[in-house]
């Protein structure tokens, strides 16, 4: 669990008009968190299954044009699941070690803004690949706490 913040343009797409709504930089922030669940074959060689969640929300003055000051609400979750393989090296006998995980899934996408008394809502999904390069420290034989 952890705080996050997304980069890149947000609504790059929209009119000169709505200059100032497309810098959403307080909806940039968000709280993530994630568990996965290894299982390795050999000392070094393994698979396992990732789940990592993304949410935000904000609410924000913006000055439309021929409207003036407004409050706009946005929320936003994004969800990943989908499986990896991974490999690992020891530091130390069984205690500590490196470890890089590459795998691919399922994301889900959903956006929901409110502006005056009118709201929205997009919802999607596509297909994800990621990789990691972690820590983890090994509590017992088959229990490890790590970071990422």
């Amino acid at each position: 669990m952890g705080y996050g913040h997304r980069l890149g343009a947000i609504y790059r797409y929209m009119s000169s008009e709505f200059s100032e709504f497309k810098d959403m930089s307080k909806h940039r922030s968000n709280v993530s968190f994630g568990t996965d669940f290894s299982y390795y074959l050999k000392q070094n060689i393994g698979f396992g299954i990732k789940y990592n969640g993304i949410y935000t929300s904000s609410v924000a003055d913006y000055r439309f044009p021929y409207v003036g000051a407004v409050k706009v609400f946005q929320k936003t979750d994004i969800h990943y699941i989908g499986p990896f393989i991974g490999a690992r090296y020891f530091l130390t006998q069984n205690r500590y070690c490196i470890f890089a995980n590459f795998g691919g899934g399922y994301v889900r996408f959903r956006d929901k803004i409110s502006i005056l008394d009118e709201s929205a809502k997009v919802i999607g999904n596509t297909a994800a690949f990621f990789g990691e390069i972690g820590f983890d420290f090994l509590v017992t034989k088959y229990l490890a706490i790590g970071s990422k």
